[in-house]
């Protein structure tokens, strides 16, 4: 299986949630950003601390539900493309809104 830099998850991803829903990235952007000066984007975010976007999210919508919606589907489930690892959605999504270094070590990505 092909390794990837965290550059490449991230441009990914980005390029993912761009093509299925046109303009969202931008908003997330800006809640990540006001969230965490630290960081670029919510897909920054995602990678540094994914329980952190979870609950930015949850708090942002106002509904867990939405949260874990976009999380898993705009968030997780490109990343899982990516690195050919789909059958692990379910797992992958706790381990991402529970326990970030799970999350790291199921998609083989050094914290």
């Amino acid at each position: 299986m092909k390794a990837f830099s965290l550059n490449e998850l991230i441009k990914y991803v980005k390029n993912y949630i761009a093509q299925r829903s046109p303009g969202l990235m931008e908003t997330l952007d800006m809640v990540a950003v006001f969230s965490d000066a630290n960081v670029s984007g919510i897909v920054e975010l995602f990678f540094k601390d994914s329980n952190k976007t979870f609950q930015l999210l949850a708090k942002h919508y106002g509904s867990a539900d939405t949260a874990i919606f976009i999380f898993t589907n705009l968030l997780v489930k490109p990343l899982l493309i990516r690195l050919n690892k789909l059958a692990l959605l379910d797992q992958v999504v706790e381990a991402a809104v529970r326990d970030k270094e799970e999350f790291y070590r199921l998609i083989e990505l050094s914290s």
